[in-house]
């Protein structure tokens, strides 16, 4: 089962790392998770679960409408 979820977040998980580092501005980017959601094709959920995840290793910090990139993931 975990093999799967890897298998099936990985993508996904990679196109937002992507996207964040592409479209923020100063390491910062204005965008509500919905907003995140609709430009990658998902739902509001999936991205709100990843950029936690994100936020718990330390590569991102979350606030209101506002992601802060902290560090490149490998």
């Amino acid at each position: 089962m975990n093999n799967y979820s890897k298998l099936a977040f990985n993508p996904l998980r990679e196109r937002l790392l992507e996207y964040l580092m592409l479209e923020s501005d100063n390491a910062v980017l204005q965008r509500s998770h919905q907003q995140l959601a609709r430009e990658l094709a998902t739902t509001r959920e999936v991205i709100s679960r990843l950029l936690k995840k994100l936020e718990t290793e330390g590569i991102v910090a979350l606030g209101k409408q506002e992601i802060r990139i902290l560090k490149k993931s490998t």
